[in-house]
């Protein structure tokens, strides 16, 4: 990162590396009661599909909800109420064998119970309707604004831990007008976090920020997993850097 927000960078060279594309591409959506289960089921996908797994996207419920169910703008395809909702998505070569193990994975997961429910898009459409939800950042920036958003990185087995105690913290801080989203890519430990709340000062938005970076110290953590230091960020830089 030059510090400079991409302003000053100057690409000299570039490599691109070509792949053929998949032939098959199969998605869905389950929902899960825990952190714990959300992890076991990484876990039993990537084990299962190996190379395959090509997409694992959380949302905690706080995102599913606010978007998929209280927005009114979507046809949700499985109900609220669920502590995390997973996008899985494989891709392939053979078609009829690549959805057959993909619907015997997710079987597999709703039978050991790490999945309470589960569905799976029978089509491309189907598909694109499940990644709009997962995708509608501007529905997401217009009902939580005021507020600031976050890319924090940190291993997957201290995020569950580290979401509650940023929002037991963010209660105590701001009360009941705290509000607080969360998604992310499990597979690469990174979180997007929005947090807000009235009266949304220069003072509030400073005490958010501290909230937020500083519960990454004992996770060792980082205040950007992929969106760049930059001028925001550049005064928690020691959050997780030394001098």
């Amino acid at each position: 990162d030059l510090g400079s927000e991409g302003t000053l960078g100057i690409v000299t060279r570039a490599v691109l590396k070509l792949h053929s594309a998949p032939l098959s591409k199969n998605t869905a959506l389950l929902a899960c009661e825990s952190f714990d289960a959300v992890q076991a089921l990484f876990v039993h996908a990537g084990k299962r599909l190996g190379a395959m797994l090509t997409s694992f996207e959380v949302m905690w419920n706080s995102f599913y909800q606010l978007i998929a169910v209280d927005e009114g703008t979507y046809n949700p395809p499985l109900p609220g109420g669920h502590g995390y909702y997973v996008i899985v998505e494989a891709s392939g070569t053979d078609q009829q064998r690549d959805a057959d193990l993909f619907e015997a994975v997710l079987g597999e997961a709703l039978e050991q119970g790490i999945a309470v429910d589960a569905v799976i898009a029978a089509s491309e459409g189907q598909a694109a309707q499940i990644w709009a939800i997962r995708d509608d950042i501007k529905t997401l920036s217009i009902r939580t604004l005021p507020a600031v958003t976050f890319d924090v990185s940190l291993p997957i087995v201290a995020m569950d831990g580290y979401v509650k105690q940023l929002e037991a913290s963010a209660r105590v801080a701001f009360g009941e007008t705290m509000k607080l989203v969360v998604f992310g890519h499990i597979g690469d430990g990174n979180l997007h976090i929005i947090l807000g709340a009235q009266p949304f000062t220069p003072e509030t938005r400073h005490r958010i920020e501290e909230l937020v970076y500083s519960s990454l110290v004992p996770h060792r953590g980082s205040i950007s997993a992929e969106h760049g230091i930059g001028l925001e960020k550049r005064d928690w830089l020691q959050i997780t850097r030394s001098p």
